[in-house]
């Protein structure tokens, strides 16, 4: 039908009510019977094809779904121009419209029966197969693994630092002596920089492989899959090294070389105050601590180790904790701890560390050194204050005299270079310590004059005293050298050297047996004279002896029996 004529027919004059509705139930009733055929048809070609449909595709039920199909559409469209033919009311449209949808809706609920049917039965069918397969093949491998890891080691296993996955314990054992014949330790250093120390320039020798055997009982082979505690294993390598070459490695380092060269002018710090050393502050620069540095390398060789890392070992350190620059204040502040107390009778000298900082220099490699020459010209000022012999004494006679008397040996006399030795060793040890100097001779008693015991000779009265601890032992005449012939006795401060029984005297023209011989001055000393028949007056002069003080047998004996070596002998 043309546009026109269906316009034509909309504008003509609208039918009275009742003829509308007698007409409109006829049609709706032949529509109704028609609708009815049409719906029963469409439920019978459903059902049939309920079985012919059940492998189509998923697309099929979406076009289906989406839009109604030909069939259904022309139908459709024949009912909507029946009619526009027949000139309907508004109302008859409306109700023909359910139903061609209640048709469709019928036909998709069967698609849909269908397509839950097809989802149902093939995919979780085929899901439980494959689990099934999975699950035995999951079993399979594990107990493969059981099998396997009874006789080797767990995948991911470190014996040590050495990486023994999945090998027997003879096979590890072989790996790890293979590793370690061509050992090189590695040292990490700040800035990505790595040094290496070779196992062959030290002699390193690995001996045994110790702790294998348990470290497989460690693995349980049930829990090989589980167990990620039991994959790493301590060992213990027997290895020997020589220590002096590994020494002489970590020197050559360059690490090291670099802290040693940013350590200059470091000592220029170093200052004495308040006896103790301290370190002025420098710039901030790190030093390698090589006592660090080489424990840990002696550590790391023992233990077989790849290598290290300077900054995790903590072997950088600020120049003042440098170990040479350490040691070095540390041992200078031992030096000036030094209390040396010198003692000389009753008198006493104090060296302390105010003195002896001044003998003490640190070198640009941190080495400190003591001044020799320094110590040498202390000990010849000490000696200066310290010596007695040869200077004049104050002495009180027996008779109450107060003379002068000069010369002689007995004294104090300071042995010069044995006492820098001591001294020396001393300040080294860093101790308070009292003691006399070291001498060549020494007083008895008080240094400011000769009291207490002595043996007192007088020249001019050929008389002799002997005072032991102030008290008067024996006193006798005697007879001294002779003059005349130039054999007189000196005169001075001398010690009694030492004493010997039944000794032979022997000179130039003579040699005389003697009792009790007690020499003071070279061949000088107190002995007895038997072959003399009277002692003191004026016997000497011309019939003096060549320069021994002779005495009466009975005081010699007295004399040699209480008397010491190193008593003083005043002649004047």
């Amino acid at each position: 039908m043309e546009t026109n004529d269906i316009n034509a027919e909309i504008n003509e004059p609208v039918p009275e009510p009742e003829d509308i509705t007698a007409d409109a139930g006829t049609e709706d009733a032949e529509t109704a019977e028609a609708e009815t055929a049409e719906a029963e048809t469409a439920e019978a070609a459903a059902t049939e094809n309920t079985s012919e449909t059940a492998e189509e595709d998923d697309d099929d039920f979406d076009d289906f779904a989406g839009e109604p199909d030909e069939s259904s559409a022309e139908e459709e469209s024949e009912s909507e121009d029946e009619p526009q033919e027949q000139e309907p009311a508004p109302e008859a449209d409306t109700e023909k419209k359910p139903s061609v949808f209640k048709r469709a809706g019928k036909s998709i609920a069967a698609k849909t029966a269908v397509c839950k049917s097809k989802f149902k039965s093939l995919p979780w069918r085929l899901i439980g197969k494959i689990a099934a397969i999975a699950a035995a093949l999951c079993v399979v491998i594990y107990f493969v693994g059981v099998i396997f890891y009874s006789s080797h080691f767990y995948f991911h296993t470190a014996l040590g630092s050495f990486d023994c996955s999945n090998l027997s314990m003879e096979r590890a054992e072989e790996k790890i002596r293979s590793e370690l014949s061509n050992y090189e330790f590695i040292i990490r250093e700040r800035n990505d920089k790595n040094e290496i120390i070779k196992g062959k320039d030290i002699d390193y020798n690995c001996r045994a492989v110790l702790g294998i055997e348990d470290a497989k009982k460690n693995q349980n082979p049930f829990k090989w899959f589980f167990d990620s505690a039991a994959r790493i294993q301590p060992i213990e390598i027997k290895a020997d090294f020589d220590l002096d070459k590994l020494y002489h490695e970590a020197e050559k380092l360059d690490c090291f070389a670099e802290s040693i060269k940013d350590m200059d002018g470091a000592y220029a710090g170093v200052y004495y105050e308040d006896g103790s050393y301290h370190m002025r502050e420098v710039e901030n620069k790190n030093a390698i601590s090589f006592e660090r540095l080489y424990s840990s390398l002696v550590a790391g060789f023992k233990g077989a180790y790849k290598g290290m890392s300077l900054e995790e070992e903590g072997i950088y350190v600020l120049m003042a904790d440098e170990d040479n620059m350490r040691h070095a204040i540390e041992k200078m502040n031992k030096y000036v701890s030094t209390v040396v107390t010198y003692t000389r009778g009753s008198d006493t000298f104090e060296l302390n560390g105010d003195t002896i900082q001044l003998w003490i220099s640190i070198n640009p490699d941190c080495s400190v050194e003591l001044d020799e020459g320094g110590i040498s010209e202390y000990v010849n000022q000490l000696a200066g204050i310290y010596n007695t012999i040869g200077k004049d004494r104050s002495f009180t006679t027996s008779g109450g005299n107060v003379i002068t008397v000069s010369g002689g040996d007995y004294g104090w006399e300071i042995n010069k270079s044995s006492e820098v030795e001591a001294l020396i060793e001393d300040i080294k040890k860093g101790e308070a310590v009292t003691r006399e100097p070291k001498t060549k001779h020494r007083e008895i008693g008080d240094s400011s004059s000769i009291t207490g015991t002595y043996v007192e000779v007088s020249i001019a009265a050929q008389t002799m005293w002997y005072y032991k601890n102030g008290e008067l032992i024996v006193t006798s005449p005697v007879v001294t050298g002779n003059p005349l012939r130039g054999n007189g006795t000196h005169t001075g401060v001398y010690s009694v050297k030492y004493k010997e029984r039944n000794a032979v005297l022997r000179g130039d023209n003579y040699e005389t047996p003697v009792s009790f011989w007690m020499p003071f001055n070279g061949g000088e000393g107190l002995h007895d004279a038997t072959w003399r028949g009277a002692f003191g007056g004026s016997i000497y002069r011309g019939g003096g002896s060549h320069g021994c003080v002779n005495l009466p047998y009975k005081v010699a004996a007295t004399l040699f029996e209480n008397i010491s070596p190193g008593t003083p002998v005043v002649v004047f």
